[in-house]
């Protein structure tokens, strides 16, 4: 007790010292303004004499006042040379000369003229004092930047934008972006119901006002509802969807090298001891869509057929000859099986397209190419939608993903041109695997007009799927970036840092004192700190709506809020997914071939597997062999369990 009212006491006589010092230095400071004020006072009826006074007159009053003191002490008789005069000149006779007098009235009447003015120019040459100390103390108080970005409001950001005539028509919230430099690239993240949908809404409602071609990344149908157009040539891909176009691989082969890109895109080459196995799994893919470039029938069935479900000796005869031919020796073993295990994990998500797929199918290099040519044409451009449900989406990933790389790649391939724009949508970026073509529509997607618009939620997921080194690598060619609320340490940490530090000097206040209550002095000093531009926990509290924007180049950060979506409703024009029928599906079909029964219902990967069957004994490679032929189930291999239920 008797220690708490001691810290209650050192709290008081340390709050009455500091009261006492403050108020100190406070009426200090104001007897200094008054004083100053009182002096400019008692100078302005001089200033105003010597501004408007001939020198003649001053000199002529000047020796009239002379005389006048002279006269006041008895000495009128004492004789003066006024003006240099070589004349003597008594005092009395200065006095009484008309011409001595009219320029002592004429300087008295400068004199109380002045007194006026300075009766009216003292209290704003006081508050003038006032605010100058005032704003000095202001800025010695407020960190100066010395380097790096800085913080500001959205309106001096716009402002600043405007006046520099650097702001284009594309908005993020209030702040625009800088005039032509979308083709470096947009990065959006935060968590979920942040607001990063709700900015690539506007986003999206100001690129479909400027006519330009967008590919979107749809993973839960937010941006079909509101901007398909199929009256403006939007197409949809999704197996899943009713409304898809169908689609194969022969469709992107136009050379023996777009086979290797395809498997590349497909299926996914991690480093470490699985890199081999997962190349192996390419070689695989690319090898099954050459072999079937030319043959009759070539369906995705086929292909599914013989790299999926076919015997291991049936695929041995197949690819005899072939550079993978050595994958099916009889001496590779378990090798060949966990090769196969690692190629059908990621060609089974072909199993939702048409099985008769694989003729005349949509191409989306024709498709880029086409929206290309509208440009030129100045018709209307349209948008490609590649999307998935949230239930089926694991099942369909490689194939979501090969297919966005697929667009990317095509839009690299077109002729370069500066002023094209091809919007890429990569909303959650992190749902994804990694897209081969990615890294070269950031490095070199300015040439070809490639604007890439990313999303993220959590950057721990994209550093999994893309590794530390290569995930930091992505992020570092977005010059734009629009952060809003992010739950996680490690992305809050992550942004902040990328929003940039500055280099600040900062003056510190000390006060000395000592007993009695007597404060000696308050001292001041300065000091230097780089420090971060936003702090973590500022995007970890930010509201809904609410982001930080980094523009390119050296302007500075600025926080702006996105308008209420509920005040700005957008029309709602088609359903975000409609079932399609996959009873003409690759899975249905092989369902049916080994007399399961089938539920064209259900997309669903997690049904029981069929029990072991008795292999087909092939005559003929696969690629000519009939289709009841090349239906069936290959049962397990060297301990390995069969592939899991198409």
């Amino acid at each position: 007790m008797n220690q708490q009212a001691q810290h209650i006491a050192d709290d008081v006589s340390r709050g009455v010292g500091l009261l006492h010092l403050r108020l100190r230095i406070q009426l200090q400071s104001l007897i200094r303004i008054v004083l100053i004020s009182l002096a400019g006072f008692a100078v302005t009826p001089l200033l105003t004499i010597w501004a408007l006074a001939e020198k003649h007159a001053i000199a002529g009053a000047t020796w009239w006042k002379i005389a006048a003191i002279l006269c006041e002490s008895n000495a009128c008789q004492r004789p003066l040379h006024p003006m240099g005069d070589p004349r003597i000149w008594p005092a009395g006779s200065i006095i009484s000369n008309h011409w001595f007098t009219a320029q002592a009235t004429a300087i008295t009447d400068l004199f109380w003229r002045g007194v006026m003015y300075g009766v009216l120019v003292t209290p704003i040459l006081a508050l003038c004092l006032y605010l100058g100390v005032r704003a000095i103390g202001s800025a010695a108080r407020d960190p100066y930047l010395l380097r790096g970005r800085s913080l500001t409001t959205d309106k001096r950001l716009a402002d600043d934008l405007i006046r520099r005539r650097a702001a284009s028509d594309l908005a993020i919230g209030t702040i625009p972006l800088v005039l032509g430099k979308e083709t470096q690239h947009i990065l959006m993240a935060g968590t979920v119901g942040a607001g990063k949908t709700q900015a690539m809404y506007r986003l999206l409602d100001q690129i479909r006002a400027r006519g330009d071609i967008a590919i979107l990344y749809d993973i839960a149908g937010a941006y079909i509802p509101s901007f398909y157009r199929p009256e403006l040539g939007d197409r949809i891909l999704n197996p899943l969807d009713r409304r898809s176009a169908s689609w194969s691989p022969w469709a992107e082969i136009n050379n023996p090298a777009a086979a290797d890109r395809l498997a590349a895109s497909l299926i996914p080459s991690p480093s470490g001891p699985n890199q081999f196995f997962s190349d192996a799994a390419r070689a695989i893919f690319s090898t099954g869509l050459r072999l079937l470039q030319e043959a009759q029938p070539r369906t995705v069935l086929e292909l599914f057929r013989l790299l999926v479900v076919a015997s291991r000796e049936e695929k041995q005869r197949s690819f005899a000859g072939t550079e993978i031919a050595r994958f099916y020796d009889p001496e590779a073993g378990r090798t060949a099986a966990a090769i196969d295990v690692t190629a059908a994990n990621y060609i089974r998500s072909l199993r939702f397209l048409r099985a008769d797929a694989g003729s005349n199918d949509f191409s989306l290099s024709d498709f880029v190419r086409s929206a290309d040519q509208a440009i030129a044409t100045n018709t209307a451009q349209p948008w490609l939608f590649i999307s998935s449900r949230r239930r089926e989406h694991d099942a369909l990933r490689p194939l979501i993903t090969c297919l966005l790389d697929t667009a990317i790649a095509a839009a690299l391939s077109l002729p370069e041109n500066l002023n094209r724009r091809i919007w890429i949508f990569l909303d959650e970026l992190d749902s994804l695997q990694q897209l081969p073509s990615l890294a070269a529509a950031l490095q070199e997607g300015r040439k070809y007009g490639i604007c890439v618009v990313a999303g993220l939620q959590d950057l721990q997921q994209l550093m999994d799927v893309w590794g530390k080194e290569r995930g930091e690598a992505i992020l570092s060619m977005f010059n734009t970036a629009a952060i809003f609320r992010l739950n996680s340490n490690f992305s809050a940490e992550y942004m902040s840092r990328l929003l940039g530090e500055a280099e600040r000097e900062r003056t510190e206040e000390s006060a000395r004192y000592g007993a009695h209550m007597s404060y000696e002095s308050l001292n001041l000093g300065t000091r230097r700190d780089v420090e971060r531009v936003v702090l973590p926990t500022d995007i970890m509290t930010l509201p809904d709506l609410h982001c930080y924007v980094r523009l390119p180049g050296a302007y500075p950060v600025a926080r702006t809020r996105l308008p209420d979506p509920g005040k700005t409703a957008r029309p709602k024009r088609h359903a975000p997914f409609e079932e399609a029928d996959l009873s003409g599906s690759v899975s249905a079909h092989l369902r049916t071939a080994a007399s399961l029964p089938a539920d064209t219902a259900s997309a669903s990967t997690t049904q029981p597997a069929p029990g072991p069957q008795e292999p087909p004994t092939p005559d003929q490679p696969a690629r000519d062999r009939p289709p009841e032929q090349a239906l069936t189930f290959a049962p397990a291999q060297d301990g390995l369990e069969s592939f899991p239920q198409l």
